[in-house]
């Protein structure tokens, strides 16, 4: 069966979603042009979530300009990530089956990706005033507390 999701998040830069990756136990292929799936659209999916439902069409499933993986299971799914053409990317992927062991790292909708990136993308960004990332917390509530180390300057 071909489960096919997207992803809901505006990726914009490679190297805070590479990061992202490695911190969900994944890892980022830069220019692989297919990835692991079911292998063809049985048109058995229509969630909320389904990929065709979010600008990825069933003929791109398979497809990708690069990838995320298992890097120790080498028969599971794979992330698809879609070049828009305007400097922002799609990310969908199987989640049935052999793609459970994605949506362990990453969460079934995504949720933890998605949360590794955007403190990818800050830190990154505070980075450039000075700030370093001194630790992070999962909090019960499913939140991530990230604490920097820097200093401000008022003057």
């Amino acid at each position: 069966m071909s489960h096919v999701s997207y992803i809901d998040i505006e990726v914009n830069d490679l190297q805070a979603l590479a990061e992202a990756a490695r911190s969900c136990g994944l890892e980022f292929v830069e220019n692989q042009t297919t990835i692991r799936w079911y292998g063809r659209w049985v048109k058995d999916y229509h969630g909320d979530d389904a990929a065709y439902k979010h600008g990825v069409s069933p003929s791109q499933y398979g497809h990708s300009t690069h990838a995320l993986r298992v890097p120790d299971d080498p028969n599971a799914y794979e992330v698809g990530i879609l070049d828009n053409g305007d400097g922002t990317y799609k990310i969908y992927y199987d989640h049935y089956g052999p793609g459970k062991a994605i949506s362990d790292r990453i969460g079934r909708y995504g949720e933890k990706l998605k949360q590794q990136y955007v403190k990818a993308k800050a830190v990154q960004a505070l980075a450039k005033k000075g700030f370093t990332l001194k630790s992070e917390e999962n909090l019960d509530s499913g939140t991530l507390k990230v604490t920097l180390k820097g200093q401000v300057s008022l003057a």
